[in-house]
């Protein structure tokens, strides 16, 4: 399951919603009813318990993305099908527990720079920027003044000199996302948090792999390739996409965050 995937499809029911006046249920590639807890309290999609008859009904799960073309493996790669998630902008209807959890964080560290040097393991391998090249990031962040946090989780590694942020659920971290001053983050779950809950200050890394036309947003900053081979779309380990990150400063990085 893909966080931001998740945050895609709330968009796509809020415009199936706002064509038809309906309730949404949001389908697999086989027509059945799924759900993701990214969808609580949002009220155009049809909760746990409510009756989905006449529900307008929207197909968008695993192996049917309406962004990317398919068929689609991780050795073909992907191509970008032209739907947009800047046109189909999702919700995260973050409960009052959640908020007062990111409260905390901003009582406790102050005003915080977010950085999010990984991507998860099941993830695209070509959205990593390398950890070597977040740590000269926090470093100039620091230097800078600024006080830099990152989320701490089993078995991931911390940056040197950022404070840890623990957090219960992907949810809660997302409600600390919206008490920090600005973020640096990698195309994924957090970015799409970062986009529907309207973070003011947010620059996302998107290489050479995937196309900010098909996933970003243009309320953020989106450092991406624009060379003739980008986006590639490939899932497999890619030279092109480490040639790109190798460009990518993090003075560059530093600079685009401070212009935000």
């Amino acid at each position: 399951m893909s966080y931001g995937d998740e945050l895609m499809a709330s968009g796509h029911a809020l415009s199936e919603h706002e064509r038809t006046g309906l309730k949404v249920v949001i389908t697999d590639r086989s027509g059945r009813a799924r759900w993701d807890d990214l969808w609580a309290g949002l009220p155009w999609i049809v909760q746990p318990g409510e009756p989905a008859a006449g529900a307008a009904r929207v197909t968008n799960g695993p192996q049917c993305r309406p962004y990317i073309r398919y068929p689609f493996t991780r050795d073909t790669g992907c191509t970008f099908s032209g739907w947009r998630a800047r046109d189909h902008v999702g919700a995260l209807s973050l409960t009052a527990a959640e908020l007062a959890a990111g409260r905390a964080v901003r009582d406790r560290l102050g005003h915080f720079t977010l950085v999010e040097p990984h991507v998860p393991a099941q993830s695209n391998p070509n959205k990593q920027w390398g950890w070597a090249r977040w740590q000269v990031l926090a470093d100039l962040l620091r230097a800078s003044g600024r006080r830099v946090a990152q989320f701490s989780l089993p078995g991931v590694a911390l940056l040197n000199g950022v404070e840890p942020i623990d957090t219960a659920s992907f949810r809660e971290g997302a409600a600390v996302l919206t008490f920090a001053d600005e973020a640096v983050l990698p195309e994924g779950g957090m970015h799409h948090a970062a986009a529907v809950l309207r973070h003011p200050r947010t620059v996302v890394l998107f290489g050479g792999a995937v196309d900010p036309e098909a996933t970003g947003y243009p309320w953020q900053v989106n450092l991406a390739d624009a060379g003739k081979s980008s986006p590639c779309g490939k899932w497999r380990p890619c030279r092109h996409c480490a040639e790109v990150w190798a460009r990518l400063d993090p003075a560059a990085v530093m600079a685009a965050l401070e212009a935000a």
